[in-house]
């Protein structure tokens, strides 16, 4: 499962402090920050994050256009059926991240 959504005109004044916090406020929840650094140009910023069990989220902010991106990216079930490894239907963003087979609950 993948949420996508973007802001426009948000100027880098505004959008590294909100990084910054954003980043803070998800490691105070249990998040690992897995990276949050400039382009090699210093012109765009991402922050990635992921959480066992939750998945990953990554944050973006572009200086072409002044875009702020975020994405949050999750299995949220799969066909028990399927095969170890099977990647048949897995986006990039989700690869790697396991999830509850989907099935009857027990004692149903």
């Amino acid at each position: 499962m993948n949420h996508e959504w973007q802001l426009v005109d948000v100027p880098k004044a505004d959008a590294l402090p909100a990084l910054r916090g954003l980043r803070d406020h998800l490691k105070s929840k249990g998040w690992e920050i897995v990276s949050f650094d400039p382009s090699p140009s210093g012109d765009n910023w991402t922050l990635r994050t992921k959480r066992e069990g939750e998945g990953r989220m990554v944050f973006d902010w572009y200086e072409d256009g002044d875009r702020f991106n975020g994405g949050a990216h999750a299995e949220c079930a799969y066909d028990p059926s399927r095969k170890t490894g099977d990647t048949t239907l897995t986006s990039d963003m989700t690869a790697g991240i396991d999830a509850p087979a989907l099935g009857p609950r027990a004692g149903r």
